[in-house]
């Protein structure tokens, strides 16, 4: 009879039934031991098996093969998903803080608090951070505690949910009406916003749809942002983009045209490399080297753990760079931030105002327009990027006038110590 393999025995061993004989064989790198009859043996194996083995081993040790949207073949290997495994750990392991450092930070008696309509908001941020310390202490924090890593650093985020169990929902809408970077008028007059309609109709009914711009410089901002993206923009959004590709095509056509103006009071950086790093940022305005715009951008097919470092890096970078203008020119103390993941854009703007709070104020979202299909949504997004430009230039003229000596503003005693933290001080390094 032929020999039949029983795979229910342990992994490297092998029992084979031939006859009246009963083998068990142990594998090695160099020999076969068995039992035959009572009798132990050992036979040395050849040069050539043990070399096939040994390649095939080395093969299915590097080498894996994953389908990609069933129909592409994506090859790994083992050496690049451990790199990537660790990389996960320490996405997703615990961030590391020097307790003692927090505390001291927290415990710091505010000399200016913040109150809105008889609540207190300085003191009950402060009893979240007490409640952020106990978990802290207890079972740690990773990165998708994003509130939390934001409140040991002093900063509270003002967004329509409240992200902070210790206030209810009408003291947060009392709150949150404050929100002075509320839009009131539209950005887009009513006669810009007609004919950009109307074109995008006619594109959409497959007309003739260049759009002609008159002399005002909107008009013809509106007019070279809707013909660049109606030239390229897919018949359907990709599921999957690089950085590059992302920008080239669904943010450009604002940002050219929008920011990269003559006569700009601020300096525009898009993509440029960090010394001693591979990290870039995606697009900054600067005045004498302090930000006054910075964003984070994440091409389409994005995870959710890297937008929730985003939310917080963009926001601890704002912090430092708020303590960076108050100690080097006196103000103005505001930053404008700029996040987009996929098709979603978001923008805030930070302040400090009151001790040991530094507040993140929500100011537009929209959805960019990355297919034939959305392409109504140009207009949108052509009035997001329009007034969050008109808010960097008046933080830029603010800053300008500011050159020379200064006298130290109240905000400076109002600041904080970025909490100590490895991971974190990695982040803004980057």
């Amino acid at each position: 009879d032929n020999p039949q393999s029983d795979f229910q025995v342990a992994r490297q061993w092998r029992r084979l039934v031939s006859g009246s004989s009963v083998h068990f064989h142990k594998i090695t790198d160099s020999s076969v031991i068995g039992i035959n009859n009572g009798a132990l043996n050992v036979k040395k194996r050849s040069q050539k098996h043990q070399k096939k083995d040994d390649q095939t081993k080395q093969n299915q040790k590097r080498v894996k093969v994953i389908m990609v949207d069933g129909d592409e073949d994506k090859t790994e290997t083992i050496d690049d998903n451990k790199d990537k495994s660790k990389q996960q750990v320490e996405d997703n392991g615990s961030l590391e803080f020097d307790f003692d450092s927090v505390i001291k930070s927290l415990q710091q008696e505010p000399l200016h608090e913040w109150e809105v309509g008889g609540i207190n908001v300085t003191r009950k941020f402060r009893e979240y951070q007490q409640e952020v310390l106990k978990t802290l202490k207890t079972t740690g924090l990773t990165w998708h505690n994003t509130y939390e890593i934001l409140a040991l650093s002093s900063i509270i985020v003002l967004c329509r949910n409240c992200p902070y169990p210790n206030f209810n929902d009408e003291e947060w809408q009392t709150i949150t009406l404050t929100n002075k970077y509320t839009i009131h008028e539209p950005v887009i007059p009513a006669s810009v916003s007609t004919a950009l309609h109307e074109t995008v109709i006619k594109h959409l009914s497959g007309q003739d749809s260049y759009m002609h711009a008159d002399e005002t410089p909107l008009n013809r901002t509106v007019a070279r942002t809707f013909n660049e993206l109606r030239d390229n923009l897919p018949d359907l959004a990709p599921r999957r983009t690089s950085e590059d590709e992302h920008c080239r095509l669904f943010l450009n056509p604002y940002i050219t045209p929008i920011f990269l103006k003559k006569n700009n009071n601020y300096e525009v950086r898009l993509n440029r490399a960090v010394a001693g790093t591979k990290q870039r940022p995606d697009l900054s305005c600067v005045v004498d080297d302090i930000p006054l715009l910075n964003s984070e951008i994440k091409p389409m097919g994005s995870h959710l753990l890297s937008k929730k470092k985003d939310f917080a890096k963009v926001h601890l970078r704002a912090r430092k760079t708020i303590n960076q203008q108050l100690t080097s020119k006196g103000g103005p103390g505001e930053i404008a931030m700029l996040l987009n993941h996929g098709d979603i854009v978001q923008t805030y703007f930070m302040d400090l105002q009151f001790d040991g709070l530094y507040r993140s104020w929500p100011f537009l979202t929209t959805k960019l327009a990355i297919d034939e299909p959305s392409l109504p949504l140009v207009e949108s997004n052509l009035a997001h990027f329009v007034a969050l430009e008109r808010r960097v230039c008046e933080f830029a003229k603010d800053c300008k006038r500011r050159r020379g000596p200064f006298t130290p503003p109240l905000q400076i005693r109002y600041m904080r110590s970025i909490p100590d933290s490895p991971q974190i001080r990695k982040m803004l390094e980057l």
